[in-house]
This record gives structure tokens, C-alpha cells and sequence, in this order.
């Protein structure tokens, strides 16, 4: 018996002419033990990556997100360098902004990514997904959806719009939604500009709560009344321009009684 060039044994006997091969018995297929070892082998290798694959894919979403919320409040802060401190006009619920702001950002060099949240590529809600941009008009200013929270108050002159859905009409003073950068921030939520859009409802007029971040990129719509699953954290930007991301567990909460908004405390901001 002797070996191939290949490796493979060969079968062979002896004669007056030398040695000749009378039989060949090829043995370099895989038995099937072999494969089963292989294939087990495959699948231990496959079940200590993917936890890791999937963290390296949140880490990637998180970082997206907060430097594209660092972009939008860069953005802000130039808007607020050429119109003498003003910030851009928020709407009466800070899952809003007022249409005028959404140009004015845009013209600013803002780019649309920079406008949302990754896991609220459209507004989350509940009557219909609507792409960011667009919104309803008739209200004084008209407003329309992003993908962020910005906490930034109206401008006079307004009219209250005709649902619950909004800050005390007085809110830069009641709820201190600023309006200037140089603004008085008076109570912990007042330091926030913008976070991941996510609110939890808390009346029938508002009929569900959305939650960002939940499993990495997912934004998920719990029903009115269902205990919403906590998100992994969400990126936050404050007015003295500094962006980060902070666990769902560290953030603090503020209600205007219709839904409850997270925010990050500003003795955790850096």
C-alpha cells in the first residue's frame, strides 16, 4: 500500500513486470461522522458570533444616531448665530417642529439624514406613517414631523391648536421650553434640545406610546393602556452643544398629562 502525489492510499501488488496498482480504493471522501463534526463545529463558531455581530450592529446605530443629532444641534446652534440667539421655532408638541424651522435647518446645510432618529426613518404615528417633512397645516406656525424630540418652545405670535396634545400655552415660562439660546433654564428638562422621537400615551387622544431603540434599531408602537417595553437608551443633545447617548435607566421624565417624554438630567450630561 502506498500513498499518492494526492495523499489518497492505493491498493497495489507485486508482479515480475514491478509494481503495478491491481485495485484502488480512494479514501479522501469525508465519512459522515467527519461532517457531522464539521457541521457542529459550524454552528458553535455561528452561535459565539452572531451575539456579537448583533452588538457591533447596535453600537454602529447608536453612533449614527448621535452624531447625526450632533449635526442637527450644530445646526441649531448656527441658525441661532445669525438670527440674533433665536432658536428655531419649536411646535406645541415636541415630537413636532414648526415648518419654517424644517427649512430653515435645511437651509443651514442640514442634511436630511440629520433629521431623524435611525429608527424613525417615517413618523411613528398612529393614524399613519408619514414621511419626515410633512405634516398638517392651518395651525399658527404650522408644523411638521421629524425624527427627533425638540424641546424648544413656540414664538409669539401663536394660537393654541385644538388638541390636548401640547405644552402649557405659556410654556417657555411654565415648562421653560426655551426660545434663545441665552434662555434661563430654570427646571432639569429645560438644558435638553433634541433626543430620539419616542413619547409614552397617556390619554385616548393620544392611543399609543412609541419606544425607540428597542433591539437595536427598532422603533415599536405599544397600544394605549399596554406597559411599553423600556428602549435600550437614547441620544441626546443639550443647549450648550454637547450630544450623547444615555441607558434608558438613566434618563428622567417630564408630562404635559397627555404623554410622558424621557430626557437626559442635566447632571449627567457632560
Amino acid at each position: 500500500m502506498h500513498l499518492t502525489s494526492s495523499g489518497c492510499q492505493l491498493d497495489v501488488s507485486e508482479s515480475a513486470a514491478g509494481l503495478k496498482p491491481v485495485h484502488g480504493r480512494n479514501r479522501c471522501a469525508f465519512t459522515l461522522i467527519e461532517m457531522l463534526v464539521v457541521i457542529a463545529i459550524i454552528g458553535i463558531l455561528a452561535a459565539l458570533l452572531l451575539p456579537v455581530l448583533s452588538k457591533a450592529k447596535v453600537r454602529a446605530m447608536i453612533a449614527e444616531d448621535v452624531s447625526n443629532l450632533h449635526q442637527f444641534g450644530l445646526a441649531c446652534t448656527i441658525y441661532a448665530s445669525d438670527y440674533n440667539d433665536w432658536l428655531p421655532q419649536g411646535a406645541y408638541d415636541i415630537s413636532h417642529i414648526a415648518a419654517n424651522s424644517y427649512t430653515n435647518l435645511l437651509a443651514e446645510g442640514l442634511s436630511s439624514n440629520a433629521l431623524a432618529c435611525v429608527c424613525v426613518r417615517e413618523y411613528a404615528g398612529v393614524a399613519a406613517w408619514q414621511p419626515i417633512g410633512t405634516g398638517p397645516t392651518g395651525n399658527n406656525p404650522p408644523w411638521v414631523y421629524i425624527g427627533w424630540d425638540y424641546w424648544p418652545g413656540t414664538q409669539y405670535p401663536y394660537v393654541p391648536p385644538g388638541y390636548a396634545q401640547n405644552f402649557n400655552v405659556n410654556d417657555e415660562i411654565v415648562d421653560n421650553r426655551p426660545t434663545k439660546m441665552s434662555a434661563p433654564l430654570m427646571t432639569p428638562s429645560s438644558h435638553t434640545l433634541a433626543n430620539c422621537q419616542h413619547w409614552i400615551g397617556l390619554t385616548p387622544s393620544v392611543g399609543a406610546s412609541f419606544i425607540p431603540h428597542i433591539n437595536g434599531a427598532t422603533g415599536i408602537v405599544f397600544p394605549l393602556g399596554a406597559q411599553p417595553q423600556s428602549g435600550e437608551g437614547l441620544a441626546s443633545a443639550r443647549l450648550d452643544g454637547s450630544t450623547l447617548w444615555m441607558k434608558w435607566s438613566a434618563l428622567a421624565s417630564v408630562t404635559n398629562n397627555s404623554n410622558i417624554y424621557m430626557y437626559a438630567p442635566f447632571s449627567s450630561m457632560p
